[in-house]
């Protein structure tokens, strides 16, 4: 099938000359594992569960920390108590 073109008479396209070749490469773009939303979920509570534990862990020191802090401030009043009694 052609067409003629309106600026040149003499001219015809041709529907093929429109379309590019069949035989071109088509690039391979495609991620060589499919996507597991299992697996991501699964690696994304892995994450989060690390983040926590580190979390806790920390909060647990600076409890132990404030926990050493009061205890030694209760003895020292203990132990003024003591000596103001005596």
């Amino acid at each position: 099938m052609s067409y003629q073109d309106s600026s040149d008479s003499d001219s015809t396209i041709q529907e093929e000359d429109c379309h590019p070749p069949r035989s071109l490469p088509v690039p391979d773009d495609t991620p060589k594992t499919r996507f597991d939303p299992e697996q991501s979920n699964f690696q994304l509570r892995q994450q989060l569960q690390s983040k926590a534990d580190e979390y806790m862990a920390s909060s647990i020191e600076e409890s132990i920390e404030q926990t050493s802090e009061y205890s030694t401030a209760l003895g020292q009043l203990v132990s003024a108590t003591v000596q103001f009694e005596q």
